[in-house]
């Protein structure tokens, strides 16, 4: 999970990627090559940001669900929900 301190920070296609940004990437496969790391990516913007009060994050793994949850642990991101 990753969530950046500048408050206003956009890269060259202009998208806020500075604190109003929380992002989250698992890697998995056997090596660089087989990574399937672009089906396990979720982003989410905050607009208030990120850094205006403290947030609780965490990770689910079970046979049937994966996934990023933050706050309430409301899930934001099933990654069985991309595999093929």
């Amino acid at each position: 999970m990753e969530c950046r301190g500048n408050r206003e920070l956009f890269n060259s296609a202009g998208e806020d990627i500075g604190s109003n940004q929380f992002g989250s990437t698992l890697h998995f496969g056997m090596n660089r090559t087989t990574d399937m790391w672009r089906l396990a990516h979720f982003k989410k913007n905050l607009k208030e940001g990120w850094n205006t009060r403290f947030h609780t994050y965490g990770m689910i793994w079970s046979p049937g669900m994966g996934g990023v949850w933050v706050g309430g642990g409301e899930l934001l991101h099933n990654i069985y929900s991309q595999l093929p």
